[in-house]
């Protein structure tokens, strides 16, 4: 009996989380550029702010309660009353929008493909769940599972760091980000310590903490009636720490990273044709992981992985280490390149 209710237990989890169990493939596509979609995704967001505001506005309180405009963002962004919560609607939209360009891959030629049978078994969640597109977001390749993890583990820090908003909040809230993607919704799951997911976190916890408050709000009160103050912008949050193929994962045991290196070799040869070679390895770009290091200082350890903290100059610096250079790189024409679309299946 007790086995059932185990059995029982992890279906129920299975359900309740493959949406936010997904991983992201950053390298195999990485020199196809995407456009940016920066300015769709402000459009989303901007739109949604507005609706809060003009609801909120027509009760007839003549007071602004904070929590109450918390509440309407969240209802509005991040609703967890609704079979919604499994991806949220921004996630659908950049998923499915015919203005946004994406990046999709099948688990069985992406980077994971080679894993082992064990590894397999062990990643469930990701042999199941599979990869998550990528979009062009602010310059850099994003998957889409951190817009859900920006508005939705963005929201749990911001709930748990009101209660304690001091330096040891803040530590509180870091280190459950890391023990998060330790366990199920990482390590436990599909073997994959996504850095990049705090990273899209820790965001989104600044994005809610400044609803109506912190440092540059998006909503004050005047006269008992909440004023909408500036716009949202990507700009703000995103960077290269959102980029798998910059802020480097970590893998649950040797043998998984070692199919991820061999696939990375593979991917070397494949792209050997275009002008600037480009070495896959992880980081692609040293000089990114040393602007994100400064960027977070004291809490890279929380947020950056210790692959791109450790970056030498002599890791693979790559040109084209971001959409924004993606489109700047020559192709030889497909004669001259034989095999250069060719999946990792096949090779």
């Amino acid at each position: 009996m007790k086995n059932y209710f185990f059995i029982l237990i992890l279906i129920n989890q299975f359900f309740c989380s493959k949406a936010t169990a997904y991983e992201v493939d950053n390298f195999t596509n990485r020199y196809d550029s995407l456009t940016d979609s920066k300015n769709y995704l402000n459009q989303f967001m901007n739109s949604k702010l507005q609706s809060v505001l003009d609801s909120i506005n027509l009760q007839k309180s003549k007071t602004c309660i904070k929590k109450d405009i918390i509440a309407a963002v969240k209802q509005e962004l991040a609703s967890d009353s609704n079979s919604s919560r499994l991806k949220s609607e921004l996630e659908k939209y950049a998923g499915a929008s015919s203005n946004i360009q994406r990046h999709t891959i099948d688990v069985n030629k992406s980077i994971y493909s080679k894993r082992s049978f064990s590894e397999k078994i062990k990643g469930f969640m990701l042999t199941s769940a599979g990869i998550d597109p990528s979009i062009n977001l602010n310059g850099q390749y994003v998957g889409i599972d951190k817009l859900g993890h920006f508005l939705y583990e963005g929201y749990w820090y911001y709930d748990v760091y009101k209660n304690d908003p001091t330096r040891s909040g803040l530590k509180q809230i870091l280190n459950n980000g890391l023990n998060s993607e330790k366990e199920f919704f990482g390590q436990q799951t599909t073997g994959v310590k996504s850095y990049a997911d705090m990273a899209a976190n820790y965001e989104g916890f600044l994005f809610w903490n400044n609803i109506y408050g912190g440092s540059d709000p998006y909503f004050s009160c005047t006269n008992g009636k909440w004023l909408k103050i500036r716009d949202f912008s990507w700009s703000d949050y995103v960077s290269a720490s959102w980029d798998e193929g910059i802020n480097c994962s970590e893998y649950n045991t040797d043998d998984l990273k070692k199919a991820i290196q061999n696939q990375f070799d593979v991917l070397t040869k494949i792209n050997s044709y275009r002008k600037n070679k480009p070495k896959f390895a992880c980081p692609m770009s040293v000089s990114e992981c040393s602007r994100i290091k400064t960027k977070y200082d004291k809490l890279k350890k929380y947020l950056i992985g210790p692959d791109c903290i450790n970056a030498t100059i002599s890791s693979p610096d790559n040109y084209a280490h971001s959409a924004q250079k993606a489109t700047q790189i020559e192709s030889a024409k497909s004669s001259q390149a034989p095999g250069a679309n060719a999946s990792l299946s096949a090779k």
